[in-house]
């Protein structure tokens, strides 16, 4: 007799179990897949002034790299493309190109470079800080030298969704001429 009373409180168990299980998801990354076109890499130099945000007034270089991205995937993504370097042993403030990328479709990748002074803080040339030289063939990503990683797959993390951070891959540059 005591088995039947048990029932109603194990159903209500088992129910809210399966419940509470629904309500969790395995968090898929995007079905994207960058393909980076090596052959395609190309660089040059911008000649601005150094440390604007310092008020030094020294001139100096920055580099402008370029790559072709495929996305080899059977999903539209954004790839974030993103060039760190660490400078004086202090200062690591990565460059970062986001780029939206149709499925089986390629896209230029072009880091922006520094603009002129228009008093808003946070700058680009401050964001190029850690690339800053003072010959313009010292620009080639082969001499900089810097980690370059290339992020993909992320989806929606909000309330009601369940999220992946998606991939991130460290890029060999070696061959990138």
């Amino acid at each position: 007799m005591k088995s039947n009373r048990l029932f109603p409180f194990l159903l209500v168990l088992v129910a809210s179990a399966g419940i509470l299980w629904s309500g969790c998801c395995d968090p898929n990354p995007k079905n994207s897949l960058p393909l980076v076109l090596d052959s395609t890499y190309t660089d040059t130099a911008i000649k601005d002034i150094d440390f604007r945000f310092l008020d030094l007034t020294d001139s100096g270089y920055y580099p402008i790299y370029s790559i072709d991205i495929m996305n080899t995937g059977i999903e539209s993504d954004t790839f974030t493309l993103t060039y760190k370097r660490i400078r004086y042993n202090k200062w690591l403030i990565p460059v970062v190109v986001k780029q939206y990328v149709p499925a089986g479709e390629v896209r230029t990748f072009r880091t922006e470079g520094p603009v002129p002074e228009h008093g808003v803080p946070n700058t680009s040339d401050e964001v190029y800080v850690s690339f800053f030289a003072k010959t313009a063939d010292s620009m080639a990503i082969n001499v900089m030298n810097p980690e370059v990683t290339l992020s993909y797959g992320s989806t929606e993390t909000g309330d009601e969704s369940c999220g992946s951070p998606g991939q991130t891959i460290i890029l060999d540059t070696k061959n990138w001429k």
